[in-house]
């Protein structure tokens, strides 16, 4: 009688799924579901500025819905490794009597049966909750899309406003050459070769004007990708360009320990190692638990009473298959898992200390600009240029000393675009934008 006990708390138990994987699941639905919401409601934005573009493209990009299409996907396999197999009908004919068939009503026998497999206990549920970390996995590489497209959309229009920034720098330089050009032409009555000092002046000028010519179109680049991102054929970059970078010096582990709670590329890799090692637990399961089968059959003969037969089958897994080793496999693949964690922590750090290094870089060639390089540029100039108007100068000093203070300008900006640039890659890196409390 224990035995038979034994056998039946087997059967329950067999299939059975637990209620955390069930919660688990529930969790990823609904982390999905307010995922979506957030995504519909930055799509109704207007594209203006460059914060709303940046909205408008997480928030139109297709890639995002194929992976949040995946996560649905995962979360309905999960529901699907879950579930018992389908149970089986079975309809059996035994000594018909195919020789005169007219005697069918009378002699034979006829049986209708119904059969259940039962997989292994902890099979159903180690498989319920390797797909659902699987779903969480595909919610994981979705927020890590997200945040690639975001600093994608950054950097650009982070280009966008360089291109701005060195155009009006260069337009500046253009009307200091303009200057100097109505100089000339009011001293040609005086000076011994009017003409090919002008046409010196006029070179630099044309250099210039090429210089904004390839700014704009680096302005128009920018402009087309992020308007073939949002899915439109032009936009319209609205508010005046800004190059902001925080002047604040990043705590860099209090980052690295924000990047670990935020980076949906540590949450995929964690995932899919809980994924992993509740598969090498189904296949455990597999391979020391036998799977049972019950059936229950109606039989009739004709012309006599009917009856009712039941059946109990099991598999015999330790005596040959291969679920030993499908559980060696699955374990060396959790195993994996782990040491991919590792790795992407790591690869996480990286990412973290090269944008603070090109953030610092940044800083100190600026810093390097303000203090020294720009007065003494701006002092050489006055000076050629006080000299030159008050009699006679040396035309190519004035010229270089511009020529020094546009190429001094532009480096400018282009540093502030890499500090920004590089404050972009920081706060992608950690995973969101950077709050005060990192900072010191």
């Amino acid at each position: 009688m224990k035995a038979w006990w034994c056998c039946g708390a087997a059967v329950m138990a067999a299939g059975c799924v637990s209620q955390t994987t069930w919660r688990a699941l529930d969790e990823v639905e609904r982390e999905l579901a307010t995922q979506a919401h957030e995504e519909e409601t930055a799509e109704t934005a207007s594209a203006g500025s460059c914060e709303e573009i940046v909205a408008r493209v997480v928030a139109s990009h297709p890639s995002l819905a194929a992976l949040r299409a995946r996560t649905r996907a995962s979360i309905a396999e999960a529901r699907a490794e879950g579930a018992l197999p389908a149970p089986e009908l079975m309809l059996e004919v035994w000594d018909f009597p195919i020789g005169d068939p007219e005697r069918a009503d009378r002699e034979g026998m006829y049986m209708a049966g119904l059969s259940q497999a039962l997989p292994p206990a902890g099979a159903l549920d180690g498989r319920a909750r390797a797909a659902a970390e699987e779903a969480r996995e595909a919610l994981g590489e979705w927020s890590e899309r997200r945040r690639e497209l975001r600093a994608e959309a950054a950097h650009a229009c982070t280009d966008w406003a360089e291109a701005r920034v060195i155009d009006a720098r260069l337009a500046a330089a253009e009307e200091v050459l303009a200057r100097m050009i109505e100089a000339l032409r009011a001293r040609m009555s005086t000076s011994d070769d009017p003409l090919a000092e002008l046409a010196r002046v006029e070179a630099e000028r044309a250099r210039v004007r090429r210089m904004r010519a390839e700014t704009e179109t680096s302005r128009a680049r920018a402009e087309a990708r992020l308007a073939a991102w949002i899915g439109e054929s032009a936009i319209t970059i609205e508010g005046e360009p800004t190059l902001r970078a925080s002047e604040s010096t990043p705590d860099r582990d209090a980052l690295f320990e924000r990047a670990m709670r935020a980076r949906g590329v540590i949450e995929s890799a964690r995932a899919s190692a809980r994924a992993a090692a509740a598969r090498a637990d189904a296949a455990s399961a597999e391979a020391n638990v036998p799977m049972f089968r019950v059936s229950a059959t109606y039989m009739q003969m004709p012309q006599a009473r009917a009856g009712l037969g039941a059946s109990f089958s099991m598999t015999l897994p330790w005596l040959w298959s291969g679920e030993g080793a499908a559980h060696e496999a699955a374990r060396a693949r959790a195993e994996a898992a782990l040491e991919v964690v590792a790795a992407t922590e790591r690869a996480l750090r990286g990412e973290i200390a090269a944008a603070i290094a090109s953030l610092e870089t940044a800083r100190r060639a600026l810093a390097a600009i303000e203090g020294e390089e720009r007065p003494a540029v701006e002092r050489a100039l006055g000076a050629i240029a006080a000299t030159y108007a008050s009699g006679p100068g040396d035309l190519l000093a004035w010229i270089d000393a511009v020529r020094a203070l546009r190429e001094l300008e532009v480096e400018d900006a282009r540093l502030r675009a890499a500090a920004a640039h590089a404050w972009i890659d920081l706060e992608s890196a950690v995973g969101g934008p950077i709050e005060a409390e990192v900072a010191r």
